[in-house]
């Protein structure tokens, strides 16, 4: 048994000793030299030799200059400039997929591509989909591949902090499209896209308006008239084919005319027709959705490369950043 705490005293002797040299206050002295030593030595020498004898504080003196000037005097040689910052990435933990895009995407080629502060995505000249780099709150790179049976559809690309969207263009037959829009101040005539020449009042056209072909919209009554030979001649219209709001597909032949009476838009029937709409991925707890005939696209701006130097300074004052966030502040990717 006393051989047992013989053993215990020295191993705690030996860790008692080995914490003093490293944050003590130098080598052990005698009491009495200690004593003899103290009793010369003014106050503030005092409090001066014992701070430089103790290591730890001039190990956190040494990190507290070392902050200051990667802070303040690496800035002041090297100017910051903020148009190099996003502050959408004051909340991504440190990761490292965020570079590794696919050795596949790179042999394949790209057609698309589209980055956002985390992750990217990208088609590839074989109609493939790649999204590498972090996941999102709201989007996991594994929804882009909900888009592989349309890839090859797609034609523009955009990402966002949280979400993808993408124009994709598939032919439809038998579907109305915009004409042109009746201005409702102008007597004058109107050409619509397909060529025809419009014109619109209250009350009956004269026979010297208008070229052969022309049409005419009395908006009082809801007439149509062309003209034909030198005289207008009211047609007879299918009051299927007047109405407020976007016709169906189902109704109308091939090149009728749909007259939307509330914004006074001419439509016109095609046998074919390319439509665009928008897909979208993300945004809403990984949800795909889509806005049919889409015409805006999201485009994100491009930002000039920094040079080594800033971005020295950058990833130095990021990794600060990181560093002094709360803990609350950090959001887990998944």
């Amino acid at each position: 048994m006393m051989k047992k705490t013989n053993t215990l005293t020295k191993i705690w002797t030996s860790i008692k000793h080995l914490f003093i040299r490293l944050f003590g206050f130098g080598r052990h002295k005698d009491a009495i030299n200690i004593l003899q030593e103290e009793s010369l030595m003014s106050p503030t020498k005092m409090i001066i030799r014992n701070f430089l004898r103790n290591r730890l504080a001039m190990i956190g003196l040494c990190g507290f200059l070392l902050m200051l000037f990667l802070t303040f005097g690496i800035t002041a040689i090297f100017p910051y400039d903020e148009k190099y910052s996003e502050g959408a990435q004051n909340y991504l933990p440190p990761n490292t997929s965020y570079l590794k895009y696919p050795k596949k995407l790179e042999k394949e080629g790209i057609r698309l591509i589209a980055s956002s502060s985390s992750y990217s995505v990208a088609i590839s000249n074989q109609n493939n989909i790649y999204a590498w780099g972090s996941n999102t709150k709201n989007f996991n790179k594994k929804d882009a591949q909900k888009w592989q049976p349309f890839a090859e559809n797609i034609k523009l690309l955009a990402a966002g902090i949280d979400h993808v969207a993408a124009v994709v263009e598939t032919e439809a037959t038998n579907v109305w499209r915009y004409n042109m829009v009746l201005d409702l101040s102008s007597s004058e005539a109107q050409v619509a896209k397909d060529g025809t020449i419009w014109y619109q009042g209250n009350s009956d056209p004269l026979n010297t308006l208008g070229e052969d072909g022309s049409y005419y919209i009395k908006r009082e009554s809801q007439e149509v008239f062309q003209k034909n030979e030198g005289t207008w001649v009211k047609l007879t219209w299918d009051t299927k084919l007047l109405g407020e709001g976007d016709p169906s597909d189902s109704l109308g032949q091939v090149d009728d005319y749909f007259l939307d009476t509330k914004n006074w838009i001419v439509s016109k029937k095609l046998a074919s027709a390319t439509v665009q709409s928008i897909e979208f991925l993300g945004s809403n707890n990984h949800q795909q959705g889509k806005s049919r005939f889409g015409t805006k696209v999201l485009h994100l701006p491009f930002m000039t490369k920094p040079n080594g130097k800033q971005l020295h300074v950058i990833l130095i004052l990021r990794i600060f950043n990181i560093l002094l966030q709360p803990p609350n502040a950090s959001h887990r990717l998944n």
